[in-house]
């Protein structure tokens, strides 16, 4: 069998600031690859405060953000079918179990799959 070579590419948005004038790295706009197959693009959206505020997948599929805390954390996010997950949960997702979610008392769900 021969090996096949397989891309992932990462594009940022540039660096600006924000209304306080502090300096806002350039966050992460896009994903594509490693499909060559298929349209292969996960792309990343910011709020007016360059906080994360949705992730569309290759399909259209959209994740939102739909709460965060007075530190600007996560506290509610919504997947594509709809489905609503408290930040409990959500800590899991960004601290690295990002496949899984719970619903309900132990029950699982794929999460964030194909989105991330």
């Amino acid at each position: 069998a021969t090996s096949e070579e397989r891309i992932t590419g990462y594009t940022y948005h540039t660096n600006t600031t924000d209304g306080s004038g502090n300096l806002i790295l350039g966050r992460l706009a896009s994903i594509t690859g490693p499909r060559t197959d298929v349209a292969d693009v996960t792309e990343f959206f910011y709020d007016g405060n360059f906080d994360l505020e949705k992730i569309t997948n290759a399909l259209g599929q959209e994740t939102l953000i739909t709460d965060r805390d007075a530190a600007g954390r996560p506290t509610t996010i919504e997947d594509a079918n709809g489905v609503e997950t408290a930040r409990d949960t959500i800590q899991l997702i960004f601290y690295g179990i990002r496949n899984r979610r719970r619903i309900g008392i132990g029950s699982a769900q794929d999460i964030l799959n194909s989105a991330l």
